[in-house]
C-alpha cells in the first residue's frame, strides 16, 4: 500500500505513519527517522554517563570503552583492567602543580608497581625541584642498575650497602634506632658507646684472607670502642667483633647474641 503524506510541510516537522516509523520535512523531501530506537539509544547514552558522575557508581569495563580524554569525578568502582593510551593525571588547583590526590590508600594499596625503563620522580611541592629513581643497564643488556639523583637517607639496609652508611659513627648515643654494621666496615669510638632501645646487627662471614703463617684477616664488622659499651632495652645480634676496653653494661631487657666475638 502507498503511503500518503501532507503535500506542504515546513522544514522539521514530522509525520507518523504507521505504529513506528516516523518521517522528518527536509523542504524537499520526507525523511525516516526512527523515534522508537533513537530515543533506545539515547536513554543508553544518558545511563552511561549517569553511572560514570555517579558517586559510587560502577562501571562496567566489559562493554565500557574509554578513549579520548575523560574526566571523572566522585568515586568509581571499576571490575576488570582498564587499558588506557595515554597519561593518568590528576586534577590540580588553580595556580598550583600539585594535588592532594593518592594511589591507593594505608587500607587500599597496590601489590606491584611495574616501570620499564622510565623513573619514578619525585617533585618538590614548593620549589618544582625533582629527584628520581630510574633504572640503567650496562653495555651488554645483563646488569640492571637502580639510581637516584638526590642523597639517600637508610633507616634500615640489609646486604651489600654500596655507599650506605646505616650505623652513625659521629655520635656515642644511638637512640629508637635498628643499625647496621656491614663485614665490610670498621668502626671506633674513644669514649663510651651507649645503645637504648635500639637494635645492632655486626655482620660476619667465613670468607678469610691469609697474610702468614697461621695468620689471617677475616671479613667481618668490627667496632672498637675505648670506654664503656652500655645497651639499654636493647640489642646486639654480633657475628662480628667488639672490642671494649672498659666494661660491658647491660640494663633492662638488654642481651648480646650471635657468633661473633667480645673482647
Amino acid at each position: 500500500m502507498a503511503l500518503t503524506f501532507p503535500i506542504s510541510a515546513s522544514i522539521g516537522q514530522t509525520y507518523q505513519s504507521g505504529s513506528s516509523n516516523t518521517y522528518e520535512w527536509t523542504g524537499t523531501y520526507w525523511k525516516i527517522k526512527n523515534v522508537i530506537n533513537f530515543n533506545a539509544f539515547s536513554a543508553s547514552i544518558v545511563s552511561r554517563i549517569d553511572n560514570i558522575n555517579a558517586i559510587g557508581g560502577n562501571i562496567d569495563s566489559s562493554s565500557f570503552a574509554i578513549t579520548g580524554s575523560n574526566t571523572f569525578r566522585g568515586q568509581q568502582v571499576i571490575s576488570g583492567s582498564i587499558l588506557i593510551s595515554g597519561s593518568f593525571i590528576p586534577t590540580t588547583p588553580s595556580g598550583s602543580f600539585t594535588s592532594s590526590f593518592s594511589l591507593g590508600s594505608p587500607t587500599n594499596a597496590w601489590k606491584d608497581l611495574y616501570i620499564s625503563q622510565g623513573s619514578i620522580i619525585f617533585v618538590d611541592a614548593v620549589t618544582q625541584a625533582t629527584s628520581s629513581f630510574s633504572i640503567t643497564t650496562d653495555i651488554a643488556g645483563e646488569e640492571n642498575t637502580v639510581q637516584y639523583s638526590a642523597a639517600i637517607t637508610a633507616s634500615k639496609y640489609f646486604g651489600d650497602g654500596g655507599g650506605l652508611y646505616n650505623l652513625p659513627s659521629n655520635t656515642n648515643w644511638n637512640k629508637d634506632k635498628e643499625y647496621i654494621l656491614r663485614n665490610t666496615e670498621q668502626l671506633t669510638f674513644s669514649g663510651d658507646y651507649i645503645l637504648e632501645n635500639a637494635a645492632l646487627l655486626i655482620e660476619g662471614s667465613d670468607e678469610e684472607v691469609e697474610y702468614s703463617a697461621n695468620k689471617s684477616f677475616k671479613r667481618e664488622g668490627t667496632i672498637f670502642i675505648g670506654g664503656n659499651l652500655l645497651l639499654k632495652d636493647s640489642t646486639i645480634y654480633n657475628d662480628g667483633k667488639v672490642s671494649v676496653g672498659g666494661e660491658v653494661i647491660l640494663i633492662g631487657n638488654s642481651q648480646i647474641v650471635g657468633t661473633g666475638i667480645i673482647i
